[in-house]
């Protein structure tokens, strides 16, 4: 019970430092609601690269406070592992496997997030353009992103946790700390938390099925990549606005 308690303090120190990381720069400009995509990729990448750090510590931790066979939970898994419906609730089908649950669970979450931030990427007039000058950037954020928050908050959680609890109970103790994370992260809000902890919760499930992080990863990448656009949409949206009300104010 020892090595659960130290990798849950563990996990909420680096949630904390990950919400300084990215507050911090925003308290040194005049305006950050006025930041242009440009600084927030900027941003972005720099905070990324702390917060992977933070994850790869997370990580190492919980593989010395974990057995060793725990360690494969951190790869790739058994992409072919049979769905098992019950632990979400649903009835049991045979011959289902994560090859095309995984495909739908990513489809399905991506979908869900795009019809939440829809109201602003609807405001982006030439997508081709938008996409060419942000898209490398948006996706190698989203991915890395995904990738650091799942070894935190599924991968170390579950190799250390997965000893001592019951799959039920290991999933709603990262649906809880996924959720925490979001109550001052880059999105927020009820809605957000909400979201977070019903997301943390299936992904949860999806990497103790498949004993690996790549349908969990996946399904959290598609989601991001949609988030952050969204947020790239509504800076350029802004920044529109603001240069058409100067351009049409008064002449001194």
């Amino acid at each position: 019970m020892l090595s659960l308690v130290l990798i849950i303090a563990a996990v909420c120190l680096v949630t904390s430092a990950a919400w300084a990381l990215w507050r911090y720069p925003a308290r040194l400009t005049e305006d950050a609601a006025a930041e242009s995509p440009q600084g927030f990729i900027q941003r972005q990448v720099r905070y990324q690269i702390a917060f992977g750090a933070l994850a790869a510590i997370v990580v190492v931790l919980a593989h010395q406070l974990s057995p060793p066979e725990r360690a494969r939970m951190f790869g790739i898994g058994a992409l072919a592992s049979p769905v098992q419906m019950e632990a979400f609730g649903l009835p049991h089908v045979d011959g289902v496997s994560w090859v095309q649950g995984g495909c739908l669970l990513t489809l399905g979450f991506g979908l869900a997030t795009l019809a939440l931030v829809f109201g602003s990427l609807r405001n982006i007039q030439n997508w081709p353009a938008f996409f060419g000058k942000f898209g490398f950037w948006v996706i190698a954020i989203s991915a890395v992103n995904a990738l650091s928050e799942e070894l935190i908050y599924r991968g170390a959680i579950i190799a250390v946790a997965r000893e001592l609890w019951e799959p039920s109970q290991v999933a709603l103790l990262s649906a809880v700390l996924f959720a925490l994370a979001h109550v001052c992260g880059q999105a927020s809000g009820f809605a957000v938390v909400t979201g977070s902890a019903v997301v943390g919760w299936c992904l949860a499930i999806v990497t103790m099925q498949t004993h690996g992080l790549f349908w969990a990863w996946c399904a959290h990448c598609v989601q991001d990549v949609v988030i952050f656009l969204s947020f790239l949409g509504a800076m350029t949206d802004a920044m529109h606005h603001h240069d058409a009300a100067q351009s049409s104010g008064p002449v001194a």
